[in-house]
């Protein structure tokens, strides 16, 4: 979700504990965390496919 009036963006998020339990939160993101992480999970990706290919 974005927020113009904010300027920010919302990501729901499920939170993993050490104990085991799970809890859901919300990450809110500058425009400038949105474009940093979109870069960021691109190259995640890349790598990622990367690997797939080459059996790893």
């Amino acid at each position: 979700m974005y927020d113009h009036r904010a300027q920010q963006a919302a990501i729901g998020v499920e939170l993993h504990h050490a104990d085991g339990r799970t809890t859901e939160s919300v990450l809110i993101f500058t425009p400038g965390q949105v474009e940093l992480y979109a870069i960021q999970f691109a190259q995640l990706i890349d790598k990622r496919e990367q690997a797939r290919q080459e059996g790893r």
